[in-house]
């Protein structure tokens, strides 16, 4: 270095001018030498040089070691003693003022430039380093989160302001404190103390920073939730040398927290409780439903029965009056319309039973192995002799045998329906075709079978309008122009609802006055109810 201003305080005139020269010699400036303390604070003060060297023992109201700790106070310049002797005591004043270092008069030069270069240098690397120091200071003073350091002992060594207010502990209290001391946690659901992670740190267990949640016990005993985050301080060859801890008041986001899960919790109960009054209002409608389902059962039965019973009733008292003189056939006659009244009314209580079974979801199927072409050849065979000599049912297939595996009362509930309503509704008479057929069908999951049984029944009656096909299949709907044709509304109800238990399809085309055709495609191997 060149061209730095040195004070030199030296009260012997001659070894002052000495210095001076051997000074200039070196490059340095030396614009004045004084000798006592009090000429040197003077000169200071008007004009700073870089360094100061210093003759301990200088006369004067103030010695040198006192002028130095004074120059080191006011104007923190560098100083080195200049000592040819001194006792002990002074020795130990001296180092309490911390110079730079010591030079044993008499000089000699290389010494001499030696020690101002590196006193210089070393204040230049220390001001940086107090700068540096009050900048991160600073900055952590001013950051928002809470920061407390610790060195290696564990022993804070620096403490901001947030980190005063949440701890409740000031710096000047907690500078030199066990970090556990000071920082106190608590786990939020067990309520243990925390044990403190700097540990792990300076045993090797930890390298890098982790992040916790814990609940910190302030001074005053206040609980605060905080967020924390603890980082290892280390040196060049990676030594931990203290540890950063940086936490923050998260008592906000946990009240936030909790309002957000008694708000999902509300949300659900309230969800919860609307499926529950849906599920009750439901049942309540399927109540009402299934009550206005029985009035009307009871009356529509009660009114179909008054015909079959009449019938009954008036044919067994002719019966019972003139079978002494009635001719066979004349009794005959009568004994068939007391069979067809009670055919009429099994059929009828048969119906009911399904149609309540059905509402109330207690209608199972339970398919068994069947040869369907006999069965529904044995069928029509016992229909065509209840239905008379005005109807011919004709019954047509494409197959010698076709085995199956379906609920043959389930089946028989459908056929004996369409097979009753193609009869009913065909006052004129005429031929019944029923047609049975095998095709394959599109493959899906639930219906692995590609095989699927169609039944067509058309009959040459009254036909339905169209208005009143959608709402056919419905409980108690008859179509419109049925007339005085007896009949409750049930049969297509129960037809579908069999239809759709055995997981099939029923279609209905139809014109005014030239007949219906009903469809029906089954699976040809159907499941067991689950």
């Amino acid at each position: 270095m060149a061209n730095e201003q040195i004070l030199v305080v030296e009260d012997e005139g001659i070894v002052a001018l000495d210095i001076q020269s051997m000074l200039e010699d070196l490059g340095y400036q030396v614009p004045i030498t004084v000798g006592s303390g009090e000429e040197a604070l003077a000169s200071i003060a008007e004009n700073r040089p870089n360094l100061v060297l210093m003759d301990i023992n200088l006369d004067g109201e103030i010695d040198g070691v006192e002028t130095a700790e004074q120059i080191r106070d006011r104007y923190n310049i560098p100083v080195v003693y200049l000592t040819a002797y001194s006792d002990d005591d002074t020795l130990q004043r001296a180092k309490l003022t911390t110079p730079f270092d010591y030079l044993v008069k008499p000089l000699e030069a290389r010494s001499l430039k030696t020690t101002i270069e590196m006193a210089i240098y070393r204040h230049e690397l220390e001001q940086e380093l107090k700068q540096s120091k009050e900048w991160f200071a600073t900055t952590l003073r001013s950051i928002g989160d809470a920061v407390i350091a610790t060195d290696e002992s564990r022993k804070i060594a620096f403490l901001n302001t947030i980190a005063e207010q949440l701890t409740g502990w000031s710096q000047n209290e907690a500078i030199g404190r066990e970090v556990s001391e000071v920082l106190y946690l608590i786990d939020e659901d067990k309520g243990v103390a925390i044990a403190d992670p700097g540990l792990a740190f300076f045993s090797g267990q930890l390298s890098g920073e982790t992040i916790d949640e814990a609940v910190l016990v302030a001074k005053q005993g206040r609980h605060i939730p905080i967020e924390n985050t603890v980082t290892p301080i280390t040196d060049r060859n990676n030594r931990t040398i203290g540890v950063v801890w940086v936490f923050r008041d998260i008592s906000d986001r946990k009240q936030a927290e909790a309002l957000e899960k008694d708000r999902i919790r509300l949300e659900t109960e309230v969800k919860q409780r609307s499926i529950a009054e849906a599920e009750i209002r439901r049942s309540l409608e399927l109540e009402r439903q299934l009550s206005e389902l029985k009035s009307r059962l009871i009356a529509n039965v009660s009114h179909e029965f008054r015909t079959p019973l009449s019938v009954i009733l008036s044919s067994s008292e002719l019966l019972q009056t003139y079978s002494d003189i009635w001719s066979e056939e004349k009794k005959n006659s009568h004994f068939q319309r007391i069979k067809s009244a009670i055919d009429y009314m099994t059929k009828l209580v048969s119906d009911v039973s399904v149609i309540g079974q059905a509402e109330a979801g207690k209608l199972s199927i339970n398919p068994i192995p069947l040869e369907l072409v006999q069965f529904c050849r044995d069928l029509v065979e016992e229909r065509q002799i209840t239905a008379g000599d005005r109807y011919q049912i004709s019954f047509e297939t494409n197959r010698d045998r076709l085995e199956v595996t379906i609920d043959d009362k389930i089946l028989e509930h459908i056929l004996l329906n369409l097979l009753s309503n193609a009869l009913k509704y065909s006052p004129e008479g005429g031929q019944i075709e029923f047609k049975l057929t095998l095709k394959e069908r599109e493959y899906t999951p639930d219906n692995p079978s590609d095989e699927a049984i169609v039944i067509r029944i058309q009959d040459p009656g009254i036909g339905i309008p169209p208005e009143d096909l959608p709402n056919l299949f419905k409980s108690f709907q008859r179509a419109t122009n049925v007339g005085t044709i007896r009949g409750t509304g049930l049969g297509l109800s129960i037809v579908r609802k069999c239809v759709d238990l055995l997981e099939g399809q029923i279609e209905i085309t139809s014109k005014i006055g030239r007949g219906t055709t009903v469809t029906v495609t089954l699976p040809r191997y159907c499941k067991q109810s689950s």
